[in-house]
């Protein structure tokens, strides 16, 4: 069965809405640290190194705001950190 006419040529881009692609092909990353009140330059994930840390540790979600047990596991993540042999510094 044949589609409506003038779609029959029409190619889709994949993207959601329409939107265009970045310039560079690759994702386009947050200058500063998603986490909340934070300034330092982002590394990864759009997060600094030490709230990078705590996101691969579950304190933080990945839009910057604290997990909803955060205050359970912060306590198994300062006894991580101690045994790991010091902490970084949160900006």
């Amino acid at each position: 069965m044949a589609g409506k006419k003038g779609e029959a040529g029409k190619q889709t881009t994949g993207h959601a809405g329409g939107a265009a692609a970045p310039a560079g092909g690759g994702p386009v990353t947050p200058e500063h640290c998603i986490a909340e009140a934070c300034k330092a330059k982002a590394a990864r994930f759009g997060f600094c190194a030490p709230h990078l840390d705590q996101y691969k540790f579950g304190l933080i979600r990945k839009d910057g705001k604290p997990a909803d047990d955060y205050d359970k596991k912060l306590t198994h993540y300062q006894d991580y950190v101690a045994r790991r042999g010091g902490a970084r510094k949160v900006a």
